[in-house]
């Protein structure tokens, strides 16, 4: 686990993602607001949020899909010049935008044609909420809290299945959780209001 590399991420994204560059987009963003995130660290009630929204009839759960990933990765293969996330993205134009939106829902309605929303429960797109704002201006996301404590205690206690080498020493842990926060609330910071909806798990809101 490169722990300095890790929390350097972090601070590139913010360090990008100002509201200069969300303002000055070169894409108007499609239009569509079938796409509900659910975003936050792991242990914090997101299962139970997408259980209780997707209850809605016009709802499809679909669950911790790597939607977005896969429209990075295909944006990267056709596009070999663009270096990762979130270097590229100073470099991306309205052709990569209209690529990375129309890859993005083509998969996502593979889960559903018919639902009104559709809800993506990769926790970890909290990474790229600028960028999905900018491709999707009316999507909305859910981030889900639960006590700090609680969460990374919960974390640290299991086995997870994906790679998430911060959550094996409780150092590592507190300082990766302290950068995600940081980050969550550069995004409240930058992005028009409402558009990152915070549900506390302890607050009763779940």
């Amino acid at each position: 686990y490169d722990e300095p590399a890790t929390l350097k991420f972090f601070d590139d994204i913010r360090a990008t993602y100002t509201p200069e560059f969300i303002k000055n987009s070169p894409y108007p963003g499609n239009p569509t607001s079938v796409p509900i995130f659910i975003v936050g660290m792991p242990r914090s009630g997101s299962t139970l949020v997408e259980q209780i929204v997707s209850a809605h009839p016009e709802v499809h759960g679909a669950g911790e899909v790597k939607v977005l990933n896969r429209s990075m990765q295909k944006l990267r293969m056709t596009y070999s010049e663009l270096p990762l996330y979130p270097e590229m993205s100073p470099l991306l134009t309205h052709e990569h935008y209209d690529f990375i939106a129309k890859n993005y829902m083509e998969m996502l309605l593979q889960h559903s044609s018919e639902a009104v929303h559709i809800t993506d429960k990769l926790l970890t797109n909290y990474f790229f909420v600028g960028l999905v704002h900018m491709v999707f201006p009316n999507a909305k996301f859910i981030h889900t809290l639960r006590d700090p404590v609680d969460t990374c205690l919960s974390c640290y206690s299991k086995h997870f299945k994906d790679d998430m080498p911060h959550t094996y020493d409780l150092g590592e842990l507190g300082r990766y959780y302290l950068k995600y926060r940081e980050l969550m609330e550069h995004w409240h910071k930058v992005l028009p209001a409402g558009t990152v909806i915070d549900v506390a798990l302890e607050a009763g809101e779940v």
